[in-house]
């Protein structure tokens, strides 16, 4: 690794390490106002993430849009990013009670027709709103563990300190390097298993139409999802203008459609695909337009 970002990656994990402190001394509404401070910062002197949020909302908003209205939505962006990671450091010490005064739940009908524990649950999510939370109310306001499959994130500190994070809120991480056999385990002991699906590892992508735009999507997770034999769940995280959030359980995901198998498939993942893009539409500050 390079010294400069040797360095950078150092200076990430010790924000990280004094953000978590912060949580601790102050309420959760001086923290979020401060972490607007730090995300203006941050947009003005992280020029890489800075540069490609702007080409990704320039590609999709340059004809409906100005320049500096997508510099404003840029900036929005980050400042949402930073109250995620702000509130993914103080989750662990959150009550129920908490839990339920900041998260809504809307669509609980989708996931009661569809799992009751007496089978295994694939959830999808896309890193849109702070999906974090999703996992952590199930945990601690409804007793239910979420397996989940973390990405290895590029600085192996800052890696394993959101893990410990994930483990206190009551998260089971499953094993990166036996993955398979550990999401397959935890379906088949009638579980749920959390998926971000629209991570791309390197592998398959499909072209599908997005936005004003289209968009190579990876499949590998959902193709996953989609051979499993248990329900498949869309859920999304969405803040709201005061901080509070919605866990948006939709309608499972259809299989079976088409008799061909790759045409079944590619519509099985249209439909997340189109989840997606409402969503960003509703706010699209909550998308992670860096990626």
């Amino acid at each position: 690794m390079k010294l400069s970002k040797k360095i950078k990656h150092n200076a990430v994990y010790w924000l990280i390490i004094g953000c978590k402190k912060l949580v601790q001394w102050v309420p959760l509404k001086v923290a979020l106002a401060i972490s607007s401070i730090f995300a203006t910062i941050g947009y003005y002197m992280v020029a890489k993430n800075r540069k490609r949020i702007l080409t990704n909302l320039t590609n999709i908003y340059s004809s409906r849009l100005s320049k500096k209205e997508i510099k404003s939505l840029a900036l929005a962006t980050y400042r949402h990013w930073a109250k995620s990671i702000i509130e993914l450091l103080s989750i662990e010490h959150w009550t129920p009670e908490q839990f339920n005064q900041i998260i809504q739940i809307e669509g609980r009908e989708n996931l009661d027709a569809v799992w009751n524990g007496q089978q295994g649950l694939v959830c999808v999510l896309a890193h849109y709103g702070n999906w974090e939370l999703a996992g952590a109310y199930f945990a601690k306001v409804w007793q239910i563990p979420i397996n989940v499959v973390g990405n290895v994130l590029y600085d192996k500190k800052v890696d394993r300190l959101l893990n410990e994070l994930r483990v206190k809120v009551g998260l089971k991480i499953l094993s990166r390097g036996n993955a398979l056999k550990a999401s397959l385990t935890a379906l088949k002991q009638n579980e749920v298993l959390a998926i971000m699906a629209d991570y791309d590892a390197g592998g398959k992508t499909m072209r599908f139409p997005f936005l004003e735009s289209s968009i190579d999507f990876p499949v590998a997770s959902l193709y996953f999802a989609y051979r499993s034999k248990v329900p498949v769940l869309p859920l999304f995280v969405v803040r709201q203008d005061n901080n509070t959030h919605r866990i948006c359980f939709e309608k499972p995901l259809q299989k079976g459609q088409y008799l061909e198998p790759e045409a079944d498939f590619k519509h099985f993942v249209s439909q997340f695909v189109s989840l997606i893009e409402t969503y960003i539409r509703r706010a699209p500050t909550q998308w992670a337009w860096m990626e």
